[in-house]
């Protein structure tokens, strides 16, 4: 197909309104009136399916009587729920259209058959109701409504541009053909030109002479011609990273600090959708895929035909002499020989360099016949060869010839002395030589030879230039060409060389237009027809391959322009031992012509012989010369120096040979208008050399009479009979002595006297090269017999015509063709049977073949040649380029025109109508051929209605789509793809098991659907769209539904009858039927293959056929078993989305949708299920595939749950109403076969998935995949001027119309989110990226915010906001639920730090390392939630703000927010719109995030707005600070103080803190804390300070900022005080990153820490010190350890206490100390803590609900826990004596609180305690700590430890020795090495 890259801007043609002034139905999808009165019906999905409601034909009575009787029984069953489709028989209608009385094209339909047709559309809308699957069926009603004219903006959206479909008319070069046949004359009944032309020849020329219409899809190249590919996505720019600073700003964002209004809104809006890119230019799928084009069939048809494989070479020959000089004439030749083939492979190609001097001498000879004169043409010195193969075993043969002088050693013996000779000697052989020239110069003689290998062993040509052959031997007089092969392989000579050389180039040529020197030289064809015609003297030849018999099909090339050249070539004639005599006529008197020439002449005088040929139409007298013989033709190629064509031609001479072996081959150009009389006459001559008294050199003394052509020589005329050409073959034929005029005659036969008793002695070989005669006689039979046929019947005529037996015969013999002759005659035989098609079932009333029996042959021929065209595929695809290029550029044959041609059916109405025959009552093998090449009638079915429809004038307006075709057509085309979706279904992946266990395997199923597929798309080009519509739900839904799948199924049996075989066609089960036909095809036994495969036998092909179909078809599986077994739900769903994938890559797929405006034609308020059957109704194809989506992920749900209730409810989401599997069936439900092997038409992850995941993962590829297109479509990129100006769009553009379409999609993913969750990161990005390209290109104010405005309840939405989340974390974060799962555990304190369940969100987003989308991606998918944020908070701003009950919505709507806030490398454009965004969120909800009891909100807000104040990027530090001071501006308002934010910033402090040093090691260092802070603050070290310094800077701004708001007040000084405390705090952390290397350092720095929070936090004090005990534990430090559970213990008590005494206090503190005085005891340094904490509250529970502690830890358990917890710890490190002490504590809480079951437990482990401590002191064996003084001297070690004492503890036996060296190489990592 012919698709430039660069298009015309397209033509639109906008359809009038409607005349029907009713409005559409807004009910199910599937109701539609047809006509008045008809009642909708909602169908079930079994709905039936007619298969044939009107009276058979009249053909029924020419079927044998088993057919009669099946079809009407076929005709009186009832309706059968889903019936087989392959039985019984379809009316055919003739078509309703009219023609003009003078013949021309059809231009319009009458109005009389308009009406018909819009009858019968209706009576087929009808019917279709009646089937239940009219869904789509008002297409063109619709878009005549008024609401689709309205949108002027819009039309081309709705409308199929007006050249879409272009038909081109390619006018062909002839091949000079014309004034051949012109010329052409019968002078025995005076016929001339064309007229003298046989049928088939006459079809031959039509074709290679006819132009070549060609159809070509003008926009396929945005449909299924578009190849997918990962576009390179630029990085962004330097000034989006927030790691670099542009145009810092100091102090905080002055415009950020303003409280938004409208404008400001408008401007933050424009801001978003500023530099924004398409979703899928910056996808990138995260395993690699091979993306290719769902519709490559055109992808290889650039050319006419492909170019086979061929070595092309150019032969320029430079120079030819001898070391004697040029004292004669020369003649060169040479050609290609096979060795190991013993064969030639080219034809000869003559030159020579003779002299003008020379040729002068020549000319005087008689060379040269009367009026002859020397053409260009035969002065060539170079030749173009071409070879289908390479071998090493290619040789070229050159070959010297000269004038006959007598033996050739003697002869030849001046060029061996040449270097002695005087001066006179030489000048003596010139003089001898003039005169024998002169004498003699016609006739020629064997010289020398030499050979030369073409190929290298490796197959390389051996190119180069001046190539020298310089060891030319003398020829031998025996030398034949099976001699000539052995000399060249033992590369032997037959005499030493000749003393010269021939120089020549070899040059490769890559293609013709590649050829040296051609720009000023006349290339010429074999048949020297110019194919270059340039100014110049120089003359390339192009050579005639003679490729082997054994190489593939491949090699040789299809027939296509005229080509008709014969070739002998002379072996041998033997005159040994036989005499000549005198022959005369018997019975005459007169002595006979050869006798008048030479009396009694013996044979032993001929002995100089030389061969000359002639062809002759006539058997006039043989004597007479050429030149005057006026029976004898032009025809013979002229050879040196010669006349183009010539009558006679000479070989050379062997002297003194009565045996001679030739080489000579004659060229002969084979007279089109071939008939019995032409014939080839050799003449046997001898040579008088050295005789000179004789005046006549040539003596005649033998003749030799070949036929051209088969037939009767005796009634020869101009009618053929039998076509056939003379045979490629070696021929032996007896030699006549003499011949008497009309020798051929029957009467002359007993005249004429032979040589040797007509023994044959003259051997030759023939190879003909011809596009119009056949080799096969099959072929030439079958084009003879069915071309005349046609013809007369054409012509009207009644008598000579072939009877249906004939027919049947000679279309039955193409299957027993050879191969190679079919492949060459393939377009010919095709064109023909389309006429036979047309000729013999286009007119119903003169039906000459039956159906079903006669015109199965017919089907049966082409499926013949297409099988045997197949065989020439080289590649792996269905298609055959040789079969798609014959229906893009050479089949224009639709049917008859004229005024007699109104009542006969067209090409395509035919074809469906056999098509769907044959595959009901053909041979298994012929069924088998028909699927693999459904796609070839599809493609002759489609060209042939679109050339109709353009003979027509129907094609290029688009207002009469329903008047185009008739109601039976497009009826017989919903049999058909009925018939031909069983066949899908049945030979499945499973497959239709047969009774002998073979199993059809899947690839034929898999190409079947394909075919199919591409036929519904192209019909959706043509057709009406509405009934294609159903013909498409038709088969998508019902393809893996229940039905009958064992239904009968009529098939052929072939039986051989004697007078002609015939088909018989009779119902048989498919299974049990197919196991007989494939017995017959596949004999068992060899005597049964060699009775098969006889001439005769009816198997001889089939056997051969249904060899290389099952050849092609991959993985036979043989069962056991039954037949019929069930099919494999993978392979259905697999068939399923490959049909939609193709149909909806549509380059007309949003015309086809028709994406009018949603408006109010969607009831929003019915519900989900509803909303998205609404959407089917109007938008067909999107909702079909949106369904099968839909279904896919109800496979899903069914999968994971088992509960009933569970399946019903997904279906009843996932079917709409009216949908195929919506009925109380429970058609959702598909039975799984788990294990199941499947590989998805294009990208395969996987080949090990359930049934489940290879219908989601088709589903999803498929609808991604469309998607993709439409994103990067130019022609969605328009923007109309309608609608609101103000914005950017996006609302107006027409991919906001097509993204529309498709919102159902997002409907559907709502309740299946739990799948969506659970599957793999590669599957669900493909899932989510759709959901994220609808939500940003669809319409928000018609489509998104009137679903979620309309909702009836907040599930939805939360669902909504559910699916926005799991896009954020797979898109943006880039992990799994899984990831989520591990990161979200709480820590081992067991104590949360911001009490919030977005914690998890956060620490699942902190553990993100490895990211698998990109940065332009990511940041793309942020702005689209982003704005789907801000709309929501828009709209739902009031139903948000509502404290009591608090909304259900504002959760999810924060966790969104805290979701974008989050990522980790947000871009400073989308930091800046969000930040915003959080301006408005704090403005409008400032209620919900100050008084609202939960407190997680605002605090997860302040710890992700402390994190950006610590950024690098000033700017975002900046706007971050600001929204933290907006915030306490806004607590103050709402609260009048900042406790609330306060709290929540200390709470925030903690937490980044804590995340430093979470992980501390026993022998820190400071790459590990680095390393910890980089993962735990989502941002490398470039992009926030770990140190924390510009976080102190921001408190230092806000700190500023509040003071200067709050002048003079409390709270602005409370806000400087929590600052600097918060400032403290940081730098105490920061030195732990400092002094990492120093453990004793960091317990110092935790603990300063803890006390920080002493005042207001005991929460985290209490976090704090947990810290240092495991920081402890870590370094098995357990005195420490336990000491901080035991200051924990205690401040616990002494909290309790005091607010206790206060009565805030609710619990029962009954054996809990009231003070932490009672510790003194057990923890000694328990009087040096601050007594800070929170007392006297006039609120402890407003504190407990702010997070200011826990009540879980404050409390008399808490207590009672952390008493065991320094118990545990204690008894790890043998402190038994203060495990006995603490548990005092413990016995004093259970003895009075009765607790005397855990009492006992406890005593049980103070026993074991005691124990534990009385062997401890028996055997010595506890070490406990040692106690060293170290001191540091040396200015390096600074103010802080220079000249200071410590008292360091250690682990007891550590050695002196020990401490010293582990401190020395603790400060060597900061000092360096040796500095210590």
């Amino acid at each position: 197909m012919s698709n430039p890259k660069s298009q015309p801007p397209p033509k639109f043609t906008p359809l009038p309104k409607s005349n029907n002034q009713g409005s559409p139905s807004l009910a199910s999808p599937r109701q539609e009136s047809s006509s008045p009165g008809a009642v909708p019906v909602l169908a079930s999905p079994r709905a039936t399916e007619n298969v044939a409601t009107s009276p058979i034909t009249s053909a029924t009575n020419s079927l044998s009587p088993r057919i009669s009787t099946a079809i009407t029984k076929v005709e009186q069953q009832p309706k059968k729920e889903e019936s087989s489709p392959l039985a019984g028989n379809v009316t055919r209608n003739t078509r309703a259209t009219s023609v003009n009385n003078k013949g021309a094209p059809l231009t319009s339909l009458s109005p009389s058959a308009r009406r018909s047709t819009v009858a019968d559309r209706e009576s087929a809308m009808k019917d279709d109701h009646e089937e239940g699957s009219n869904r789509g069926n008002d297409y063109e009603d619709r878009v005549e409504l008024d609401e689709v004219a309205k949108e002027k903006s819009y039309q081309e959206l709705f409308y199929f541009p007006s050249d879409d479909i272009k038909i081109n008319v390619e006018k062909r070069q002839t091949k000079g053909e014309e004034a051949e046949i012109e010329k052409l004359e019968d002078k025995t009944t005076g016929t001339k030109g064309e007229k003298c032309l046989s049928a088939s020849t006459v079809e031959c020329l039509s074709f290679f002479r006819k132009s070549w219409t060609t159809v070509n899809f003008n926009y396929f190249e945005y449909g299924g011609g578009f190849r997918l590919m990962e576009g390179i996505v630029a990085e962004l720019p330097d000034t989006e990273s927030t790691k670099v600073d542009s145009k810092p700003k100091k102090g905080l964002d002055v415009e950020l600090l303003k409280e938004p209004n409208p404008q400001t809104r408008k401007e933050e809006k424009k801001l978003r959708r500023k530099n924004r890119v398409d979703i899928f230019a910056a996808f990138r799928p995260m395993k690699k895929e091979k993306f290719d084009v769902t519709d490559d069939r055109y992808d290889s048809i650039k050319v006419s035909l492909p170019e086979k494989e061929t070595t092309r070479f150019l032969i320029d020959v430079k120079e030819l002499s001898f070391n004697l000089g040029p004292i004669e004439p020369l003649f060169g030749s040479f050609y290609l020989v096979d060795l190991k083939r013993k064969l030639r492979v080219s034809e000869t190609f003559y030159f020579n360099f003779n002299s003008p001097n020379l040729w002068s001498m020549l000319d005087k000879s008689g060379r040269l016949e009367s009026n002859e004169s020397v053409d260009k043409e035969t002065t060539a010195t170079s030749a173009l060869f071409s070879l289908s193969y390479k071998s090493a075993d290619i040789y070229l043969v050159v070959r010297v010839d000269r004038v006959i002088k007598g033996e050739g050693d003697s002869t030849a013996e001046p060029y061996f002395k040449h270097a002695g000779l005087k001066p006179k000697e030489k000048q003596k052989i010139e003089k001898e030589w003039q005169g024998l020239v002169a004498k003699l110069g016609k006739f020629t003689q064997p010289f020398v030879w030499g050979a030369i290998p073409l190929f290298s062993d490796k197959g390389d040509l051996q190119s180069g230039n001046n190539i020298v052959i310089n060891d030319l031997a003398k020829c031998r007089s025996d030398q034949t060409d099976e001699k000539l092969y052995e000399m060249i392989r033992k590369k032997e000579k037959s005499s030493k060389p000749v003393p010269g050389q021939l120089k020549f180039d070899i040059i490769p040529i890559p293609s013709l237009d590649s050829i040296p020197g051609a720009s000023s030289a006349v290339v010429l064809d074999p048949s020297l027809v110019p194919t270059q015609t340039n100014n110049g003297s120089k003359v390339i030849r192009e050579i005639t391959e003679f490729p082997p018999n054994d190489l593939p099909i491949s090699s040789s090339t299809p027939c296509l322009n005229y080509v008709n050249n014969l070739f002998i070539t002379l072996d041998s004639v033997n005159l040994t031992n036989t005499k000549l005599s005198t022959v005369s006529a018997k019975g005459s008197g007169e002595k006979s012509t050869t006798e008048k020439a030479e009396k009694s002449t013996s044979v032993s005088n001929g002995r100089n012989l030389c061969v000359s040929i002639k062809i002759k139409e006539m058997d006039t007298d043989p004597n007479t010369p050429a030149s005057s013989d006026p029976s004898a033709l032009s025809n013979i190629y002229g050879d040196n120096h010669r006349s183009k064509f010539v009558k006679t031609l000479y070989s050379p001479t062997h002297y003194h040979n009565k045996k001679p072996t030739f080489s000579s081959e004659f060229k002969v150009k084979i007279p089109p208008n071939l008939t019995t009389r032409h014939h080839l006459l050799f003449t046997i001559n001898h040579i008088s050399v050295r005789d000179k008294k004789i005046k006549n050199t040539e003596n005649v003394i033998g003749y030799v009479v070949v036929p051209l052509i088969g037939g009767e020589s005796e009634n020869a005329s101009n009618t053929i009979t039998n076509n056939k050409l003379i045979k490629d073959s070696q021929y032996v034929v007896p030699v006549a002595g003499a011949l008497p005029p009309n020798y051929r005659s029957q009467h002359a036969e007993t005249a004429i006297k032979w040589y040797d008793h007509k023994k044959p002695i003259f051997s030759f070989r023939a190879k003909s090269v011809s596009s119009v005669f056949p080799q096969d006689p099959n072929v030439a039979t079958f084009l003879n017999v069915v071309c005349e046929d046609n013809h007369k019947r054409l012509l009207g005529s009644t008598t000579g015509l072939t009877s249906t037996v004939e027919l049947s015969r000679v279309m039955l013999a193409i299957r027993n063709s050879t191969p190679d002759e079919v492949f060459r005659f393939f377009p010919v035989i095709l064109s023909t049977l389309w006429k036979v098609l047309i000729i013999h079932c286009g007119d119903e009333s003169k039906q000459r073949l039956s159906i079903g029996q006669d015109t199965l042959q017919i089907v049966s021929a082409v499926c013949g040649v297409v099988d045997i065209v197949s065989l020439a595929s080289t590649g792996k695809k269905a298609r055959n380029v040789y079969l798609s290029t014959y229906v893009y550029y050479m089949f224009d044959y639709f049917g008859p025109t004229g005024t007699n041609a109104s009542h006969i059916k067209l090409l395509h109405e035919i074809l469906v109508v056999q098509f769907n025959t044959a595959l009901r009552q053909s041979a298994t093998d012929v069924v088998i051929e028909l699927c693999r090449f459904a796609w070839f009638i599809f493609d002759i079915i489609i060209k042939s209605m679109i050339l109709y429809l353009q003979g027509a004038n129907l094609l290029s307006n688009q207002n009469n789509r329903k008047e185009r075709f008739s109601k039976t057509f497009m009826n017989d085309l919903k049999v058909l793809l009925k018939t031909l979706r069983y066949l899908v279904r049945s030979i499945g992946s499973d497959g239709a098991v047969l009774a002998n266990g073979t199993v059809l395997p899947t690839p034929l199923a898999l190409d079947l659907n394909k075919h199919v597929s591409f036929f519904l798309k192209d019909l959706l080009s043509i057709a009406d769209r509405g009934l294609v519509f159903g013909l498409i739900d038709d088969y998508i839904s019902r393809l893996d539904k229940d039905s009958n799948l064992n239904p009968t199924l009529s098939t052929a049996a072939i039986k051989q009858e004697p007078a002609a075989p015939a088909v018989v066609a009779a119902p048989v089960p498919f299974n049990g039927l197919a196991s007989t036909l494939y017995s017959h095809s596949a004999p068992s036994s060899p005597a049964q293959v060699a009775n098969n495969n006889a001439p005769n036998s009816p198997h001889s092909g089939s056997v051969r056929h249904f060899k290389v179909a099952m050849n092609v078809m991959k993985d036979v599986k043989h069962k056991g078993g039954a037949a019929g077994a069930g099919i494999d739900d993978n392979a259905l769903t697999t068939f399923k989305f490959t049909a939609l994938r193709i149909i909806c890559d549509h380059e007309h797929l949003n015309q086809l949708n028709l994406p009018t405006l949603v408006n109010n034609k969607i009831n929003w308020t019915l519900g989900d299920p509803i909303i998205i059957a609404q959407f089917w109704k109007r938008h067909f194809l999107a909702g079909l595939l949106l369904n099968e989506i839909n279904l896919s992920l109800s496979i899903s749900i069914n999968d994971q749950h088992s509960s009933s209730s569970s399946s019903s409810s997904s279906a009843s989401i996932s079917n709409p109403p009216n949908s195929p599997t919506s009925n109380a069936t429970n058609e959702a439900e598909v039975n799984i076969k788990r294990g199941s092997k499947i590989v998805l038409p294009s990208q395969a992850y996987n080949n090990n998935y359930t049934s489940s995941t290879v219908s989601r993962l088709s589903a999803i590829l498929t609808l991604r995949d469309i998607l993709w297109k439409h994103d990067i479509d130019p022609r969605l990129n328009k923007v109309t001027t309608l609608g609101d100006t103000t914005k950017s769009g996006r609302e107006d553009s027409f991919k906001t119309r097509v993204a529309n379409v498709y919102f159902p999609y997002i409907l559907i993913l709502l309740p299946k989110l739990s799948i969506l969750d659970s599957l793999d990161a590669v599957e669900q990005q493909s899932w989510l990226i759709c959901a994220v390209w609808i939500l940003k290109n669809c319409s928000h104010s018609l489509v998104l915010r009137k679903w979620w405005k309309t909702a009836s309840q907040t599930t939805g939405i939360k669902q909504f906001f559910s699916l926005l989340e799991l896009i954020i974390k797979s898109l943006v974060s880039g992990i799994n639920s899984s990831t989520t799962t591990a990161a979200g555990r709480s820590t081992e304190t067991g104590v949360n730090i911001s009490s919030s369940n977005h914690s998890t969100l956060r620490l699942a987003a902190a553990s993100n390392k490895n990211s698998h989308v990109n940065d332009v991606l990511k940041r793309e998918v942020m702005f689209v939630v982003l704005d789907i944020v801000e709309e929501f908070m828009a709209d739902f701003e009031r139903q948000l703000n509502t404290l009591v009950p608090l909304s259900p919505l504002i959760d999810p709507l924060f966790r969104i927010i805290l979701s974008l806030l989050q990522h980790p490398t947000s871009t400073v454009s989308f930091l800046t719109s969000l930040f915003s965004t959080l301006r408005y969120f704090i403005y409008s909800f400032s209620s919900i995030l100050f008084k609202s009891l939960n407190t997680s909100i605002s605090g997860d807000l302040c710890y992700e707005l402390l994190r950006y104040c610590n950024y690098l990027n000033t700017n975002i530090r900046s706007q971050a600070a600001s929204l933290l001071a907006i915030m306490m501006k806004a607590n103050f308002a709402q609260t009048k103080n900042f406790n609330r934010m306060k709290l929540q910033c200390t709470i925030a402090v903690s937490g980044l803190t804590q995340s430093l040093t979470s992980s501390p090691s026993s022998n820190p260092s400071p790459s590990n804390t680095n390393t910890n802070n980089n993962n735990n603050n989502n941002n490398s070290s470039t992009t926030s300070n770990s140190k924390f310094e510009n976080l102190e800077s921001s408190f230092g701004l806000i700190s500023k900022y509040i003071k200067d708001q709050f002048p003079g007040q409390d709270s602005g000084q409370s806000v400087d005080v929590l600052m600097k405390k918060l400032t403290k705090v940081l730098t105490d952390c920061a030195q732990m990153v400092e002094y990492g290397y120093d453990p004793e350092m960091i317990s110092d720095l935790y603990y300063q820490v803890s006390k920080s929070y002493a005042v207001d936090s005991p929460d985290l004090r209490v976090t704090w010190l947990q810290n240092l005990s495991s920081y402890h534990l870590d370094n098995n430090n357990y005195d420490e350890a336990t000491q901080c559970k035991l200051h924990i213990a205690a401040l616990i008590c002494d909290f309790l206490g005091r607010n206790n005494n206060n009565n805030q206090n609710n619990f029962n503190t009954n054996g809990i100390p009231n003070g932490r005085e009672y510790f003194e005891g057990v923890a000694p340094g328990i009087s040096n803590e601050p007594s800070g904490l929170i007392t006297n509250s006039n609120n402890i529970k407003e504190h407990q609900e702010e997070g200011i502690y826990n009540e879980k830890i404050f409390s008399p358990l808490g207590v009672i826990q952390f008493l065991s917890e320094a118990i545990e710890i204690a008894y790890k490190g043998q402190l038994y004596e203060l495990i006995l002490d603490i548990q005092n504590f413990i016995v004093d809480y259970y003895v009075k609180n009765r607790q005397y079951k855990i009492l006992n437990s406890v005593f049980k482990n103070l026993k074991e305690t005691t124990e534990r401590l009385v062997e401890s002191c028996k055997n010595q064996n506890r070490f406990f700590s040692s106690f060293y003084r170290v001191a540091f001297y040396g200015v390096r070690w600074g103010v802080e430890l220079d000249g200071k004492e410590f008292v360091y503890k250690d682990k007891g036996g550590v050695r002196l020795s020990d401490i010293s060296n582990r401190l020395k190489a603790q400060y060597e990592k900061k000092y360096g090495s040796g500095e210590i």
